[in-house]
């Protein structure tokens, strides 16, 4: 009789372990979503979106600062990532920086690559965020 309740006891508590982890699971693959650019850096898809440098949580690189941007989109190979940054998601001013991954120096520049013609590796950032309204006190 004691080792049906044991054997009981035992699937019972086996039982409740998967269910738990079942429930927990979808959580922690949820919890770091960011991609590897190489090199050390990597690309925060959650908002605030941005460009950090290992370890992790490492320090931001991009937006510079403390400006008010998210960057929406990041074209990356061996040595340089391209990262367009903007106040919000459907901004038309935005700011396209180039990161040489070597020297970690950041630049300001004009446009983007084409990734179709090189073999730079592209990432759209699929979530949308609308302008953040200031709050006004009465």
């Amino acid at each position: 009789m004691r080792k049906i309740l044991f054997f009981c006891l035992i699937v019972t508590i086996l039982a409740l372990a998967s269910l738990m982890l079942w429930f927990i699971f979808p959580v922690f693959i949820r919890m770091d979503d960011s991609v590897d650019l190489g090199s050390g850096y990597y690309y925060v898809q959650d908002y605030p979106q941005c460009i950090c440098r290992y370890p992790k949580p490492g320090k931001v690189v991009l937006p510079i600062c403390d400006k008010e941007e998210i960057v929406v989109r990041v074209q990356y190979n061996d040595s340089v990532i391209i990262a367009v940054c903007s106040p919000y998601y459907y901004s038309h001013d935005s700011t396209v920086y180039r990161i040489e991954k070597r020297t970690g120096n950041i630049l300001s520049v004009n446009v983007m690559i084409d990734s179709e013609n090189n073999s730079f590796k592209e990432i759209k950032n699929r979530r949308r965020y609308k302008e953040l309204v200031p709050c006004t006190t009465p």
